[in-house]
Order: structure tokens, then C-alpha cells, then sequence
């Protein structure tokens, strides 16, 4: 039997991965295709292990659902640097210990450094090294220098917290 793993940032716990990773498994043996629609349709049984993951209260799911649309709103814009002409995203997204809240937060305000600035350069890092796992885990051959270079800075030091910016 697989293993599984929380996705670095996501929003579930390695345990909770387990479950969820056995139960797309059962899925795919089953010849049933893993899409959002089916994984609702298999969760809604309050007897599957899924169930727990949903929230079943049609106003409360409603609202959340909106809060998680203006959240992909709000990652789905791009910001051109007039200077540069690159582009970078509009904001970034921090979590304050007090409220507990995600927070959007402009880029140059991130980059006058703080606590936002360590919560997105470690952000980075775990994207970085997520792509590399993925990457390694479908056995694709890169033979390029340049990726070959990524691959052995990022596996020969993984950052602390002591090694990003202090807040």
C-alpha cells in the first residue's frame, strides 16, 4: 500500500493525506475518474472517509466557497513593472499570527522585508523543491546543467528557519 504525504503549504496534515491519497487510490482501481465532481459524489456518504473534509452546511459551504473564488480573484492577477516590464504577482499571500487570517500583501511591500517577507521566500523555496520532487517522482531524465545546478544547490542546502531573514 502507497504512502502518502501533505503537500508542503497545502491544507491538510500527513495523516489526513493518507486518507485522502488511499481513497483517490480506491478510485482509480475502481475505474471511477478522480475529478472534483466524483470526489464530492464519493465524499457526500457520511460513511466515507472523505466525508469529514466537506463541509455539508449548504449556507456556510456557500460562503466559504466565496471567500475561496475572491482568494483565486486575487491570485489571478499579474502586476507589470513600468520600469522593467516584468511580470511579478500583484500580492502574495501571508498569514498573521494574531488574526490567523490570509492576508494579500503587495509586492513591494514584501519587499521592504519583515515577517512577510520570510513567510514568502520560504513560500518559494517550498514550490522550488515540491517541483523538483515531482519531477524526480515521474523519472524524467534532465540532463541540462543549468537544472542539474538547481538540483544540487537545493539538495545540498535545504534552508532553515535560521537561515531566512530574521522578522
Amino acid at each position: 500500500m502507497a504512502k502518502y504525504r501533505a503537500r508542503p503549504g497545502g491544507i491538510l496534515k500527513d495523516d489526513e493525506a493518507n486518507v485522502v491519497g488511499r481513497e483517490m487510490d480506491a478510485m482509480c482501481h475502481e475505474e471511477v475518474p478522480v475529478t472534483g465532481h466524483t470526489v464530492v459524489e464519493r465524499a457526500s456518504s457520511s460513511r466515507s472517509p472523505l466525508h469529514k473534509f466537506f463541509d455539508w452546511d449548504d449556507e456556510s459551504a456557500a460562503s466559504k466557497q466565496r471567500v475561496e473564488w475572491a482568494r483565486l480573484l486575487i491570485r489571478s492577477v499579474m502586476e507589470v513593472d513600468l520600469k522593467t516590464r516584468k511580470l511579478g504577482r500583484h500580492s502574495y499571500n501571508v498569514i498573521y499570527e494574531q488574526t490567523e487570517e490570509r492576508e494579500y500583501v503587495k509586492r513591494k511591500v514584501i519587499k521592504k522585508g519583515g515577517s512577510e517577507q520570510n513567510q514568502v521566500q520560504k513560500s518559494f523555496y517550498q514550490r522550488i523543491v515540491s517541483v523538483i520532487d515531482e519531477v524526480e517522482a515521474f523519472g524524467f531524465e534532465r540532463t541540462d546543467r543549468a537544472w542539474k545546478a538547481i538540483v544540487t544547490a537545493v539538495r545540498t542546502h535545504r534552508p532553515t528557519a535560521a537561515d531566512l531573514p530574521e522578522t
